[in-house]
């Protein structure tokens, strides 16, 4: 019984770890898109990482859950043999529902970052797209090409 409280507490500090780099992941994501001169690919490795974040929680979730099943029974019917670990699990799993909640804060704080990045690179995008029709306007006048030649016009009014 003890190896299992043993993994359920190691299970539980891993699982803080990767929450510890979930976190580390949105602010390297905020601080790039706060960068001049960063491109896409920035918020596409911010992807990836995270994927492979999140599915790394979710093993650890997994696993954690499946040694728990097995155990509760005997961790309720000697509460009292185990009270010193089932505390230590108690206090993890409060540390994890924080970080939890600062993660969640930290992801939407990074929504509105990528969604001010995108925001700004459209608004790019349209101002090269106006500047562009704007010069060639300007190039087709001065060339003449959008005017017919008075031989074609009738001089007379």
């Amino acid at each position: 019984m003890e190896n299992y409280l043993n993994i359920l507490e190691e299970s539980l500090r891993k699982k803080s770890a990767v929450l510890d780099r979930i976190q580390k992941s949105n602010e390297d994501l905020v601080s790039g898109l706060s960068q001049e001169g960063q491109d896409v690919t920035i918020f596409d490795a911010y992807l990836e990482q995270k994927e492979a974040l999140v599915g790394e929680l979710n093993a650890l979730d997994d696993g954690f859950e499946s040694l728990y099943h097995r155990v509760e029974e005997a961790l309720k019917d000697n509460r009292e043999q185990y009270a010193t670990q089932i505390r230590t699990l108690q206090q993890l799993t409060r540390e994890i529902t924080d970080k939890t909640v600062q993660v969640q804060a930290a992801e939407a704080r990074a929504k509105r970052k990528v969604d001010e990045y995108f925001l700004k690179l459209r608004k790019e995008i349209r101002d090269g797209r106006n500047s562009n029709r704007a010069a060639m306007s300007y190039f087709q006048a001065q060339s003449g090409a959008g005017v017919l030649s008075s031989q074609f016009m009738d001089d007379k009014k």
